[in-house]
């Protein structure tokens, strides 16, 4: 059956437009719209078919937490063909870049104040019960147009997660991000996060942010799913940054998620992280 493009195509009754993509094509990933009611730009995430219905989305992926980028609609694009292309729009971050285009030009200072933002972010999702499930650096926002302000949307992979298993080609959806997978090796389903993959998937984020590079290298080069056992068996790299940083990521980089920190306490040994150099 051939699909419709979606460039050009709208959601919520012409509400929302899509205008390009970010990362996917043809059938599904991640779009730059517009609102047309106020003209400001949407962050766009579609899957064809779904295995869950708009109501079971809406059900997992409509909460609001401080520091998530709002959730505008969640639906079937509009679609004269009938074909239900299963989208979730949120805010778009008007002056803000992806955290994979900029990381590298924040000193550790900024870097640091990046890192807790999200923390506190996470305890807020965690506090109301919330598993956010898709926490990489390609779907964290910095705006620095007055002062630095990070915003996640998280909500992407889950989307992805509940494509047709019949009909997946291609990679899986769960790493959704070009420098290396980022994942719970124990949940590899976003759609069945837990608040201990939020804290492993922080840990992930934690170690990029601070030196670079995805904290298992050997998984980072590897293909489709063929990343797996070496995340989930084989030690991750030395890490070549602060030593605080480094003993956050020894509680929470663990596979057992029984045994991983859980998040509060992560974010308060951040909030104690002090460092001496830019």
């Amino acid at each position: 059956m051939t699909h419709p493009p979606l460039l050009g195509r709208s959601a919520g009754n012409g509400a929302f437009s899509l205008d390009h993509w970010i990362m996917g094509a043809t059938s599904c990933g991640r779009l730059i719209g517009h609102d047309h009611k106020t003209g400001q730009p949407v962050h766009i995430g579609i899957t064809r078919p779904a295995s869950v219905a708009p109501e079971e989305l809406n059900a997992r992926l409509a909460y609001q937490v401080p520091g998530v980028a709002s959730c505008l609609f969640i639906g079937t694009l509009d679609s004269p063909s009938g074909i239900e292309d299963h989208a979730i729009v949120v805010e778009g971050v008007g002056q803000g870049k992806a955290l994979t285009h900029c990381a590298a030009d924040l000193n550790s200072r900024t870097r640091l104040l990046v890192a807790q933002q999200i923390g506190h972010t996470l305890a807020c999702a965690d506090g109301q019960g919330i598993a956010l499930g898709g926490l990489h650096p390609d779907l964290v926002w910095l705006d620095e147009s007055s002062g630095v302000s990070a915003t996640l949307a998280p909500r992407f992979p889950v989307l992805l997660a509940v494509k047709k298993k019949q009909r997946i080609v291609g990679q899986s959806p769960w790493p959704f991000s070009d420098v290396g997978p980022f994942v719970d090796p124990m949940m590899l389903n976003p759609w069945h996060a837990t608040a201990a993959g939020d804290a492993y998937c922080f840990g992930l984020l934690l170690a990029w942010l601070f030196s670079n590079k995805h904290p298992f290298s050997e998984a980072a080069y590897r293909g489709d799913n063929a990343w797996l056992s070496a995340m989930a068996d084989d030690d991750r790299d030395p890490f070549p940054g602060a030593p605080a940083i480094g003993k956050i990521l020894d509680g929470v980089l663990i596979a057992e998620p029984s045994k991983r920190l859980p998040i509060r306490e992560v974010v308060a040994a951040l909030d104690a992280v002090r460092l001496d150099v830019e």
